[in-house]
């Protein structure tokens, strides 16, 4: 009878296709870390600014950006096949939304 095997950390299986990050956090060398937390550093400079700039043209308070790119951030770190990917909001996507949202809204803002 064959052993049972840790699906992740043995490079494949069911955890491996649908936690692609999971496996790559398991095996993840210590020497990117440094690159890695220098890129975070400069996706974050311009990551922040963008989504509250797109918060703000679609007529949302500034702080709602943030708290919508969080779990979008967090359901690529896990879901995400590739490590060289930067997460983050389009202007076109945020002039769609709020030209859809906004006729819904009815002009207030607070809607």
């Amino acid at each position: 009878m064959a052993e049972p095997t840790d699906p992740v950390a043995g490079g494949g299986g069911r955890v491996a296709r649908l936690l692609p990050g999971l496996y790559v956090l398991r095996s993840y060398p210590r020497r990117w870390l440094r690159a890695d937390l220098v890129a975070g550093l400069t996706v974050a400079a311009y990551l922040v600014p963008q989504v509250m700039a797109n918060a703000t043209v679609a007529g949302l308070p500034p702080v709602a950006g943030l708290w919508a790119i969080l779990p979008a951030l967090l359901v690529y770190a896990f879901l995400g096949s590739s490590r060289l990917l930067s997460v983050g909001p389009e202007s076109t996507t945020a002039l769609m939304t709020a030209s859809v949202v906004g006729p819904l809204a009815a002009g207030d803002p607070e809607r």
